[in-house]
């Protein structure tokens, strides 16, 4: 654990690319999500 810091510390570059990798993953994951559960609620209350 320590040794993976210490080599993430030395590149802060990529930290920074890995964490806007893992927002727009987040980003991309949370759109889905949102459209999933609006088409539930949709079809729940068009019934």
């Amino acid at each position: 654990m320590v040794v993976f810091a210490g080599k993430h510390l030395r590149h802060p570059a990529v930290i920074a690319g890995r964490l806007r990798h893992l927002q727009g993953n987040y980003k991309l994951f949370g759109r889905i999500m949102a459209q999933q559960l609006a088409g539930h609620v949709t079809a729940i209350h068009g019934e």
